[in-house]
């Protein structure tokens, strides 16, 4: 069961979800039949990000899934495993888009981030800022919160090495500088993005673009944006984190 979860776990952060949910499907049967309660709690965990993050979301199934897991790892007292249940609550929440979808995506990531700060799960705790500030992208969001909740996000997964983890955020902070009209810091994140992408082989930024309403592609075309592109393509990677940081440190996250 944990090999083929890693299977999946690949095939996931790759953008591949429909492999991965079949994956995490195995993964599901398996703890059903051994009668692994945990097991089954995991298996849907996961299995309610891959209906989520897809362009052809099953909103329906993804909450269903989540809240299903929610359970379980309450029924077992997992309280790790609560946390990354209403984390991903908070994913279904936003990926609504319904009148209340601002405050239940606020709700539940709250929830979940002070479990992970709690449980000190650096990782999680940056998906949960992560979440958050993508939360303040729905009507009626505050935008001013987003560079702050993304910058404790990418401080985290920078000390952590964790490429998947600043490839999202950068893009995230792209989304923001275009949003609040900044164009040429957007096209060189946008470009730095670019080149993370083709080296990690992280596949999940599209859907997160949808949700922001972010377009980067005529960044690079525009010709008054398109050296910004480029000197991001080629920043070291050190840079591109600096870069990214700047303006954010010291911002208050309310």
């Amino acid at each position: 069961m944990r090999a083929i979860e890693a299977a999946a776990g690949l095939a996931y952060w790759m953008g591949d979800l429909l492999t991965a949910r079949r994956r995490y499907q195995e993964t599901l049967a398996i703890s059903q039949q051994s009668g692994d309660r945990a097991g089954e709690a995991n298996a849907l965990y996961n299995m309610s990000l891959t209906y989520l993050f897809m362009s052809s979301r099953d909103l329906a199934k993804g909450g269903e899934a989540a809240q299903g897991a929610l359970e379980r790892f309450k029924g077992v007292g997992d309280r790790a495993g609560e946390a990354r249940a209403l984390w991903s609550l908070s994913n279904w929440a936003q990926a609504t888009a319904q009148p209340d979808s601002l405050a239940r995506t606020r709700d539940f990531g709250e929830q979940a981030l002070r479990l992970f700060i709690e449980l000190d799960d650096p990782f999680m705790t940056g998906w949960a800022l992560y979440t958050l500030a993508q939360g303040e992208f729905l009507d009626g969001g505050d935008l001013d919160r987003v560079p702050a909740l993304l910058g404790r996000a990418l401080r985290i997964f920078a000390q952590a090495e964790d490429v998947s983890g600043y490839t999202l955020v950068v893009d995230g902070l792209a989304g923001h500088a275009m949003r609040v009209g900044d164009m040429r810091r957007s096209a060189r994140l946008s470009g730095a993005v670019a080149a993370l992408e083709r080296q990690s082989g992280t596949g999940l930024n599209p859907v997160n673009r949808e949700h922001m309403g972010f377009d980067p592609s005529s960044l690079r075309t525009d010709p008054l944006l398109a050296e910004e592109w480029e000197q991001g393509e080629q920043m070291p990677l050190a840079d591109v984190i600096a870069f990214a940081m700047a303006g954010l440190e010291g911002s208050p996250v309310r």
